[in-house]
């Protein structure tokens, strides 16, 4: 989970036809929050992914739910209120159900103040923190820890084939091969950029490897390490959770 930036509602969805839907709610039970522009807005401010497991949707078997914060059917005037509305798996908003325990918010809240990533398993912080884990089913074997093991571990094979040809480039300054290091690690770390799926897990697995720290120390040392390559790193920050509890 990473923090997502706020959005206004889409233009639609003005005051009056919040108090529409949600009159039309009421009435008969309609799913309102279904439209179209609610749903295209919701994907647009989570780039296409859950807002709590960051699992690509609108693929195969991965489609959108509008998930309410609060409870529709505990705060039914608010179904279709926008501050009330993320994007959300099937998986995690089936989870999620009707309980109304404090979880993270991931737009009110920043994710890293309450949770952190050991390997690929998720643990809370905070109340909140551990709330989530288990409410959404983080460390779901086959739904979400499966996935994030099979990226972490691509992640780490390709920091260390990395690492043998920078090692090789820095015993060897070779220009030809000087580009092309920089471009893998850049490609490396655009993995983590916040609009990919998983990004939390990747920048957490890149900014606590090893072979990363040892790459960065060799490019600094071979005057490569160069403002895009700073730019990504920050990105990765932004993406990344501790490693610990605090």
């Amino acid at each position: 989970m990473i923090q997502l930036k706020a959005i206004p509602p889409p233009p639609e969805l003005t005051a009056e036809v919040v108090n529409k839907l949600t009159e039309k709610f009421m009435q008969d039970g309609s799913s309102v929050w279904k439209e179209d522009y609610i749903k295209k807005a919701l994907l647009e401010m989570s780039n296409y992914k859950c807002a709590y497991s960051e699992i690509r949707l609108q693929e195969e078997g991965k489609y959108m739910e509008v998930e309410h914060f609060l409870p529709k059917s505990v705060h039914k005037d608010k179904v279709v209120e926008w501050d009330n509305l993320l994007p959300a798996s099937k998986f995690c908003n089936g989870k999620k159900g009707d309980r109304t325990h404090p979880i993270v918010h991931p737009i009110r809240d920043n994710p890293k103040d309450h949770l952190y990533m050991i390997e690929n398993v998720l643990y809370g912080k905070s109340q909140k923190g551990r709330n989530a884990v288990i409410i959404l089913g983080l460390n779901d074997p086959d739904h979400l820890l499966k996935p994030r093991y099979e990226i972490r571990s691509a992640t780490q094979n390709e920091l260390h084939k990395q690492y043998v040809q920078v090692i090789n480039f820095s015993q060897n300054q070779n220009k030809n091969q000087e580009l092309e290091v920089i471009n893998a690690l850049e490609n490396l770390l655009k993995n983590g950029n916040r609009k990919e799926a998983y990004s939390a897990t990747i920048a957490t697995t890149i900014l606590n490897n090893p072979h990363y720290s040892e790459i960065k120390r060799i490019f600094k040392e071979q005057n490569i390490w160069n403002d895009e390559l700073k730019e990504l790193e920050n990105e990765l920050k932004y993406c990344a959770l501790d490693n610990k509890p605090s």
